[in-house]
């Protein structure tokens, strides 16, 4: 199991209020699997995924992350499982603006006790694995939003996470750019990548293999997805005259 959650809760305290955002979420994250989290606006999703990726402390429960528990960490320990244990893919991309994309997927190298003589290798690598072996001296200001998105996945994968979490990973592209990054993510999973996702969008959703529904800080339904939508032949039936310019 690379994630585990039992009975985790989150209170926030506004004032004199408890504010309750998660009452008690257990799910557990199979190695090698894509699973999605949906719900509406409020329900807990985003909390969930603020704890799971060491960005916050629940206020009760465990959360184990590749066997290694994050409950009770400091902040240093959390950064740590952070740079070593999970790779974030965010819906506003996340790259800085004024260096190129290799040095954008570089980064967490900065803060990894990975040996750096071979960062700029692997970064190559991994931009020419996602399609930008052409971009690698472009600013973010110079390329589409498919094409940064594209960048964060590379960055993302950059440090061999245990998990990758992506939230809201088409929420800033078009439709056709939205099917490239779905495509991009599940042949990431096909190689072994672990991705926990969260989307509003249910036709996206259907891309992974399995839906967990959030409502009012609870689990209220897990759905298991029994033919995933293939997002490379989806994106080859609507946009075939793409796909003959790319061969």
């Amino acid at each position: 199991m690379i994630l585990s959650v039992t009975d985790v809760k989150k209170t926030y305290e506004l004032g004199a209020i408890d504010v309750p955002a998660l009452m008690g979420v257990s799910l557990g994250v199979e190695k090698g699997s894509f699973v999605s989290i949906m719900g509406p606006s409020g329900s807990g999703k985003s909390t969930l995924m603020n704890i799971i990726g060491c960005l916050d402390h629940p206020t009760e429960g465990i959360v184990k992350i590749d066997e290694i528990e994050t409950s009770n960490m400091d902040r240093s320990e959390l950064a740590y499982i952070r740079n070593k244990k999970i790779g974030f893919i965010f819906q506003s991309f996340n790259l800085l603006p004024r260096i190129n994309a290799l040095e954008n997927v570089s980064l967490p190298f900065l803060y990894s006790d990975q040996p750096k003589h071979n960062s700029r290798e692997k970064a190559l690598a991994l931009l020419k694995t996602v399609g930008l072996e052409n971009r690698v001296m472009h600013k973010p200001n110079e390329l589409s939003g498919g094409q940064k998105q594209r960048v964060a996945i590379a960055r993302a994968l950059v440090n061999d996470p245990a998990i990758i979490l992506a939230d809201e990973p088409t929420g800033n592209v078009d439709s056709r750019s939205g099917l490239e990054i779905m495509a991009l993510l599940q042949k990431v999973n096909r190689e072994g990548m672990t991705i926990l996702m969260v989307t509003h969008d249910r036709y996206i959703a259907q891309h992974s293999e399995r839906i967990i529904h959030f409502s009012d800080g609870l689990i209220v339904k897990e759905e298991v997805v029994e033919e995933s939508k293939c997002a490379l032949k989806e994106y080859e039936k609507r946009f075939p005259r793409d796909r003959k310019e790319q061969q």
